[in-house]
């Protein structure tokens, strides 16, 4: 009686799993499947001694006296109809499924929310750009990002370098040359990202991005002692009767942070971590004057900013059509800036060696703000490979700059007396194009 409800139970077993067992010789007999469970057209587990041939699994089949032997006849059953579960890949199990399947061995069931490496193969099939975990709370593995970044940055605050001379009244006339006239060409330079999520949702960031050659220039056209140095003198020179000017302003910027990210809600994450900043920019001024004889005045400034410090932000998905995503950043923070300023100045006749009069270094440590506004559009390509596009705008407060450090100094006659103007700020914005790679 033992015996036949053994068979009776194990026979029910292999049909709800979805397995029929034909041929006369199943009759009254039982299929051994020891710790392993089958369901629809998958096995968990090793079946012994299983064997395929043609599409059908040779399974031992038990006798009555111990002995088994070998029978070709059972076969996957399509007939349950069995389908992975939505956002699943066709051939992984849904944990869901998992949990209520057999397992033994000391195997374990699976949960939903299970966080062991077995789960956190199937839950994640999608890594969602930036925000990566949040919007199907999918366990991410590693985003890979490269983009090329085409900036420009706005012009210093407003400060006359040169103004118009009236040689006859030994008047100054309007500006003709300033510092809020340096705006720029646009830089250009890449940008690194990667991305590692656990299966805990939290997401380690790094990126590192550079952008050279920020250049901006102005000229007056020639005019006979048309020409002087504008209110507040170049490092306590005042010259008057020039006959031309050029100013020439070039920058660049590095930066390399490493962020922690944490999902709060569906479409949006928190993040903070450090930042590296460095900004760097050098002011090149000549002038010509006819003083027994033609010459040229050379001023030049070089700034360079080394910002440290902590920043917060967000990540948010703003919209999802699912062949479109657009996400947003918003990050600052408060800095630490070591700020070095240099500045010489030369006297150069007309076909002769410039002369050095005198030069000037200065430093101070004050503290600074940095802060980013980004927007990305994200399409994806394949799988694995997306496009992206967007917008990114950085704000640098509490920077030495050149242009503020004319005034401040004096180099006249071989006496150098220096000092930093640590006052300035700059705004760089522009387009960013590149592509994500995941896996």
């Amino acid at each position: 009686m033992g015996l036949a409800w053994t068979k009776a139970v194990r026979a029910a077993v292999l049909v709800a799993a979805g397995v029929t067992v034909t041929g006369a010789s199943a009759v009254g007999q039982t299929t051994a499947i020891g710790q392993e469970t089958i369901i629809s057209d998958r096995a968990v587990g090793e079946l012994p001694g299983d064997v395929v041939e043609n599409g059908a699994l040779e399974l031992p089949i038990e006798q009555d006296d111990g002995s088994s032997l070998v029978e070709p006849s059972v076969e996957p059953d399509d007939s349950a109809g069995f389908e992975p579960a939505e956002g699943l890949i066709p051939g992984l199990f849904d944990p869901a499924i998992e949990k209520q399947a057999f397992t033994g061995g000391g195997g374990h069931a699976h949960a939903g929310s299970c966080c062991c490496k077995e789960c956190c193969k199937v839950q994640c099939q999608d890594s969602p750009g930036l925000i990566q975990v949040c919007r199907h709370k999918y366990k991410a593995r590693w985003t890979a990002r490269l983009d090329a970044l085409l900036l420009w940055r706005n012009a210093p605050r407003e400060r006359t370098i040169f103004s118009a001379w009236n040689p006859e009244t030994d008047e100054l006339g309007d500006p003709v040359i300033g510092a809020s006239d340096l705006e720029s060409t646009m830089g250009a330079g890449p940008r690194i990202s990667l991305f590692r999520t656990d299966c805990d949702g939290h997401t380690a960031e790094f990126t590192y991005f550079q952008a050279f050659n920020f250049l901006a220039e102005e000229a007056t056209a020639p005019s006979f002692g048309g020409y002087a140095i504008g209110p507040g003198s170049i490092y306590g020179n005042t010259r008057s009767d020039l006959d031309a000017a050029t100013v020439d302003l070039t920058s660049g910027i590095k930066s390399f942070e490493v962020n922690g990210r944490k999902c709060v809600t569906r479409n949006i994450s928190l993040l903070g971590g450090f930042r590296w900043v460095e900004w760097r920019e050098s002011l090149s001024i000549l002038d010509r004057f006819d003083d027994e004889g033609l010459a040229d005045d050379l001023y030049g400034t070089s700034t360079m900013n080394s910002l440290y410090g902590g920043q917060i932000g967000f990540d948010a998905r703003l919209w999802d059509r699912g062949w479109l995503r657009i996400d947003t950043v918003m990050k600052g923070g408060a800095y630490y800036n070591l700020a070095v300023q240099q500045s010489s100045y030369r006297v150069r006749p007309l076909g002769g060696d410039a002369d050095l009069v005198g030069r000037t270094w200065n430093e101070a440590g004050p503290a600074a703000f940095v802060g980013e506004l980004g927007f990305m559009g994200t399409i994806p390509i394949t799988n694995h490979f997306e496009f992206t596009f967007g917008y990114l705008g950085l704000w640098l407060e509490s920077i030495a700059q050149p242009t503020g450090q004319l005034g401040g100094q004096t180099i006249v006659d071989g006496t150098s007396d220096g000092d930093i103007d640590t006052t300035g700020g700059t705004v760089l914005q522009g387009v960013t194009l590149g592509f994500n790679a995941r896996w």
